[in-house]
């Protein structure tokens, strides 16, 4: 019997061990599979990253562009309004003079 129970438990630790061994070959298969997937994600999302930051990038060169714009077209509006009002107030001027010439003729 002592030579069944060590052929026995030998069986059984053979038998565990190739279980084991199967098992964990098949999950560091499994996990170089994933490990490769999660590594084409992480390159896919930088990649993605890079590209979103060259747009922003761009975006933020254009923002700056439109900026600078408007401040050109503030100043000109300025100026614009400034020449209106000293227009305005010649226009009075003269049209005073003229108001003032026309009362003199008629009191004349």
């Amino acid at each position: 019997m002592p030579l069944e129970t060590a052929a026995l438990l030998i069986a059984t630790s053979t038998v565990t061990a190739v279980l084991v061994w199967l098992f964990t070959s098949r999950n560091q298969r499994d996990f170089q599979i994933d490990n490769a997937s999660l590594g084409e994600r992480v390159e896919a999302r930088e990649s993605r990253i890079r590209e979103l930051e060259a747009e922003a990038a761009r975006l933020n060169d254009a923002l700056e562009t439109e900026r600078a714009h408007l401040v050109q077209r503030r100043e000109e509006i300025s100026s614009l309004e400034t020449r209106l009002k000293e227009q305005e107030q010649q226009s009075e001027e003269k049209l005073a003079l003229l108001n003032e010439a026309r009362k003199t003729l008629q009191d004349g």
